[in-house]
């Protein structure tokens, strides 16, 4: 329903179409109506307030009002000549009325305590200052339009229901509550410098927070949605495979205690809705897996020991750049360390090849594709509270000590022994030449012999060459004893029964004369033999010069025993001489008993004799003799 703006031009317009065309009669009748109209107005102001039973002379009075204008309405002829009465009878209604009714002029009406003020048409004013103390405006169809100018301002001091939809233009400010009950959908931007409480919210843009967002409850996002940086480079993605990539500087930061004031700040990796533990950072930096208390910078106490059970660590993968394992293909697995170098290679510390089926191969200290270790050590302790101990070294040039960190050979061992199994064999190059312990025995092969053993010695000390089965201390079988060199031979022990050779031995010597006398050096010489104790010697002296009168003496290689006989001289041999005084009957060689030289006694018929001296001697006089004596 439109509605009619009632202004002053109306008024205005209404007259002058009514009074054009009147006469003087008809004006005389028409100013008296307007007196009776003054009147009649002056009346209801003076009444109006008394009392409600001069309600109905007010009644009377508008109706005569109404009758009288309505009069004027089909009399009065228009006439621009009348204009002046009509402006006077609006000057005289607008005192009656007691205040202007122009269009620019502030009208106001008393107390109004029932009925409605209804109006057809369209009320048009640049304000309208109403109070409600409770009370509604409705609307059957169009629109409200509260303010022309973006600083207005329009207050609500109780609530406000929007059925509809509300549409804000400019900025809405809630300096209280503001509770939805509904949707609430948003074009443009929301600004929430305080706190905002919504239980459900969907927004089709970009949200812009420029401080905290605490969330009480879960974040949910949709399935392939990202967490993301501004531009994109770091992101946290929730699509099938969830991951999390960092920025184009590569950086990715999870950050447990940024502000400095905890000491127990976790983070965890868990499964089956936290239920399980897989991992956790302890703000010390320690990393635990399996343990919730890493007491190292990687604790892991997981995996077993079986087949059927999963182990703490596993390294390796198929040969080639980020592949990974695959069956029937050759894997490698390392853990290596920093060279000292950083710009150099790593040393590798373990590094497990594994070929083929049959070809598993451990490295420990170095490949060929990294640097090594230039010295291996191998520690252990007599206790687990105990200081290890260096037990092994393999040096840079591959010597191996025991019991040594400074290796001289291959192996070296120090303060221990070598213990082999039974049957087990120490070889050589094929192993044809080898040394093998079978039955208490100690048993030498060579390459020649195969199976059988060259050299046999058995637990009771018996010595087999040539047989495995030897009957004495030492047993030849089908072969000779040859012995060589300047002073070898065989010797018998003290005491040992008779005739048991336990020691032989044959040689020259020299034979050192007494004083005064020297030998000629061309034609003198001496050799011997010694079995066990018993020792012959073999002499021949040429005098090279000779002065005194000394008893002549020659020194014997082995000195003489004691106590083999009664008589003092163990040993005498008859002589060659050569133009020697060897008196009446010869001249004899004879050793007593503890005796390192020999002498030469001259001996008389039926008579002693006398040792022989220097005087009896000459240059180039010769002795020779033969002497067999015991040691």
């Amino acid at each position: 329903m439109a509605l009619t703006k009632i202004t002053e031009h109306i008024i205005k317009d209404s007259f002058k179409t009514a009074i054009s065309g009147s006469d003087t009669s008809d004006m005389t009748l028409a100013t008296a109506s307007i007196a009776a109209i003054t009147a009649s107005i002056s009346r209801l102001n003076d009444e109006i307030s008394t009392d409600d039973t001069d309600m109905t002379l007010a009644t009377a009075s508008i109706a005569a009002i109404t009758a009288s204008v309505s009069r004027i309405d089909s009399e009065i002829d228009t006439n621009s000549a009348n204009m002046t009465l009509a402006t006077a009878s609006i000057a005289a209604i607008t005192a009656s009325l007691g205040q202007p009714v122009n269009t620019d002029s502030n009208v106001t009406f008393g107390t109004v305590n029932s009925g409605d003020i209804t109006s057809t048409g369209t009320i048009t004013a640049v304000e309208v200052h109403t109070t409600f103390v409770s009370s509604s405006i409705a609307v059957i169809s169009g629109s409200n339009n509260f303010g022309d100018a973006t600083d207005d301002h329009h207050s609500f001091t109780g609530s406000l229901s929007i059925s509809g939809s509300g549409t804000v233009t400019g900025s809405f400010t809630v300096n209280g509550d503001l509770v939805v009950k509904d949707n609430i959908d948003l074009e443009g931007d929301i600004d929430v410098n305080g706190t905002a409480n919504l239980d459900i919210v969907d927004i089709d843009g970009a949200v812009d927070m420029a401080s905290t967002l605490t969330v009480a409850q879960n974040i949910i996002i949709a399935q392939g949605k990202k967490i993301q940086e501004t531009d994109g480079n770091a992101y946290i993605s929730f699509d099938s495979g969830y991951h999390i990539t960092g920025s184009s500087a590569g950086d990715i930061v999870f950050d447990i205690d940024n502000n400095a004031n905890e000491t127990d700040s976790i983070f965890r990796i868990t499964a089956n809705n936290q239920a399980t533990e897989l991992m956790r950072v302890v703000e010390s930096g320690n990393v635990g897996i399996g343990t919730t208390g890493p007491g190292a910078l990687l604790d892991v106490s997981a995996g077993g020991y079986t087949t059927a059970q999963t182990h703490a660590i596993k390294i390796g993968a198929n040969i080639g750049a980020n592949t990974a394992r695959g069956d029937g293909t050759r894997k490698i697995g390392s853990i290596v360390g920093a060279h000292y170098d950083n710009d150099a290679d790593d040393i590798t510390i373990l590094r497990l090849d594994s070929e083929s089926i049959t070809q598993q191969i451990l490295n420990i200290g170095g490949t060929s594709e990294l640097n090594g270790a230039t010295m291996l050590y191998l520690n252990t302790a007599s206790s687990s509270l105990a200081t290890p101990q260096i037990r092994m070294t393999v040096s840079s040039s591959g010597e191996v000590g025991i019991g040594t960190t400074a290796p001289g050979a291959k192996l070296d061992i120090v303060g221990g022994d070598i213990r082999l199994d039974v049957s087990e064999k120490i070889g050589w190059g094929d192993q044809l030449t080898y040394i093998t312990s079978d039955a208490n025995e100690l048993r030498f092969h060579t390459l020649a012999g195969g199976a059988t053993a060259r050299v046999t010695i058995q637990s009771a000390g018996n010595v087999g060459i040539g047989t495995t089965a030897p009957l004495e201390k030492l047993h030849i079988e089908s072969g000779s004893v040859l012995v060589t060199g300047t002073g070898e031979g065989y010797a018998f022990e003290a005491g040992a029964a008779a005739n048991t050779l336990d020691d032989y031995e044959e040689g020259s010597y020299i034979m050192t004369p007494n004083t005064n006398l020297a030998a000629h050096s061309s034609t003198t010489h001496a050799t011997y033999t010694k079995i066990g104790r018993m020792v012959t010697v073999v002499c021949f002296f040429t005098v090279g010069s000779v002065s005194g009168t000394d008893t002549v003496s020659l020194a014997v290689p082995f000195t003489s025993t004691a106590g083999v006989a009664t008589n003092t001289n163990l040993a005498i041999a008859g002589c060659y001489t050569g133009a020697v005084n060897v008196g009446d009957t010869g001249l004899v060689a004879i050793i007593g008993e503890s005796a390192a030289v020999v002498q030469f006694l001259m001996t008389n018929d039926n008579a002693g004799g006398a040792y022989l001296t220097n005087a009896s001697l000459a240059a180039s006089d010769d002795i020779g003799f033969t002497l067999t004596y015991f040691v």
